[in-house]
């Protein structure tokens, strides 16, 4: 599974997770993914929103989750989804701007706020709770986490690349195939040649599993 080396944050590239989480933070990450995609579905958007107290509810909640975890880390890989509940709920009402504007302020001054536009930031949280969410086995879930990203953002070639690796380990070898064909047109276009190698070694170990291969 490839970890995006294109960041909304000014750092180049996310450190390696080779963190064992328990079963009850991955089963937290598929909740917040249902409650994601839910929202999403009622507002068809996620720009400026006015949002219901209980909608903001659930989002703060979420994002108290989130600083516990991530804090002022913007190399944690739940850094961008962090960023993403922030932006949306800045807008609610003038009582929660302080909280939002504190921790907005740390963040700026560690240097990892960049202005991006929303669907950006979504597509960056949803690619990491996919690829969290390979990490805990959740293959379907992980695959509908790409899925969202992919619609936000249609040109990310490192969730295009993972929804090739899960549709292949879901036994969706076609699929898969297509998927890496359009990630490594996009890598192309991108200059990212350390993806472009991780593409090839992918297709290497795809073409060892279709039928001609495995007679010789």
């Amino acid at each position: 599974m490839y970890k995006s080396s294109e960041s909304v944050h000014i750092h180049q590239s996310l450190p390696v997770m080779s963190t064992t989480y328990p079963e009850s933070a991955y089963q937290w990450l598929v909740e917040v993914l249902n409650g994601l995609i839910n929202f999403w579905e009622q507002h068809e958007h996620f720009g400026i929103i006015n949002l219901t107290e209980e909608e903001y509810q659930w989002l703060d909640d979420v994002l108290e989750e989130l600083i516990y975890s991530v804090g002022e880390n913007e190399n944690h890989f739940l850094a961008p989804l962090m960023e993403f509940i922030i932006r949306i709920i800045s807008n609610y009402e003038d009582t929660y701007v302080s909280k939002l504007t504190e921790q907005n302020t740390r963040l700026a001054e560690k240097g990892t706020t960049k202005i991006v536009s929303e669907d950006e930031l979504a597509a960056h949280g949803f690619f990491s709770i996919g690829y969290l969410l390979w990490q805990g086995n959740r293959k379907g879930k992980s695959l509908f986490a790409y899925d969202k990203a992919i619609a936000l953002k249609p040109n990310f070639a490192e969730a295009h690349a993972n929804r090739g690796v899960t549709k292949l380990h879901l036994g969706q070898t076609n699929e898969a195939k297509s998927e890496f064909k359009i990630a490594m047109e996009l890598a192309e276009q991108q200059g990212q040649e350390e993806l472009k190698t991780f593409i090839e070694e992918q297709l290497q170990e795809l073409d060892k599993l279709t039928p001609q291969n495995r007679e010789n």
